[in-house]
């Protein structure tokens, strides 16, 4: 469980993601401390397509801000999702076999 809590393993998926394209919208816990507000602004930063909602709360905002949380989710996806060219799209994700690698929803 201890590797699982890296955040090393949610940092090496940014290059996947960056290629996939897919609309990402992140809810984030302002007061994270595990994996800090920094990362989520960097990622929105880095990948076309995503943006982010930064809810008050920690490392688990459901529990913090359950009411927030659910507005983000349902108002959707970003309104400009990158155009993806089907020539080099993927339909693959990446995997991994890594011990403690896993992908969640944050």
């Amino acid at each position: 469980m201890a590797a699982a809590a890296d955040a090393r393993y949610t940092q090496d998926l940014v290059p996947a993601l960056v290629q996939a394209a897919v609309p990402t919208r992140l809810v984030w816990g302002r007061d994270d401390v595990f994996q800090k507000i920094e990362y989520a602004r960097r990622y929105v930063q880095t990948v076309s397509g995503s943006d982010l909602v930064e809810v008050a709360g920690l490392h688990i905002p459901t529990e913090d801000s359950a009411a927030d949380v659910a507005r983000a989710v349902r108002s959707g996806a970003p309104a400009n999702p990158p155009h993806v060219d089907p020539s080099v799209a993927t339909t693959t994700p990446p995997t991994s076999n890594a011990p403690g690698r896993h992908v969640g929803v944050r």
